[in-house]
């Protein structure tokens, strides 16, 4: 849980993405109504909603599962890693499921894209990007 131990997929953009779908299908339902006909080119709603659902509550099993074990879900942590972790889990082979994980932060292309972008998004990071991509590189080299 959050720090208002509240979950996660009730923040304010998840409720307000949910709240966009809601009005999309309601615009959709009543445009049918008045004849409308839209096509083939509008997404599936009830699709997108079934995945927008799984997507938001992902984080909060992610957490209630490992948050004991230090890893937290953040805004940008790899969904399928997320999600192979959680099957590993509930299968009972947590070895596997923290295996998983640490799968994903061991893979150089996975850090130096972390370190890049953080880099180039975070202000006061912006300083260490260099000296974290140089550290990269000692690593990768076995230094």
């Amino acid at each position: 849980m959050n720090n208002n131990d509240k979950p996660i997929k009730d923040n304010p953009s998840t409720k307000r993405f949910s709240d966009d779908l809601t009005a999309m299908s309601t615009l959709l339902n009543v445009g049918k109504l008045l004849g409308i006909n839209v096509g083939d080119d509008v997404p599936n709603i009830k699709e997108m909603r079934k995945q927008f659902e799984n997507l938001a509550s992902l984080p909060d099993e992610f957490n209630s599962l490992f948050a004991q074990k230090g890893w937290i879900a953040y805004e940008s942590f790899h969904v399928p890693t997320m999600e192979k972790a959680i099957e590993f889990a509930k299968q009972g082979d947590e070895q596997a499921a923290e295996n998983a994980i640490l799968e994903y932060y061991r893979d150089c292309k996975n850090i130096r894209m972390m370190i890049v972008s953080r880099g180039s998004s975070v202000e006061a990071y912006k300083p260490r990007k260099q000296l974290a991509l140089y550290a990269l590189d000692e690593y990768q080299n076995g230094r």
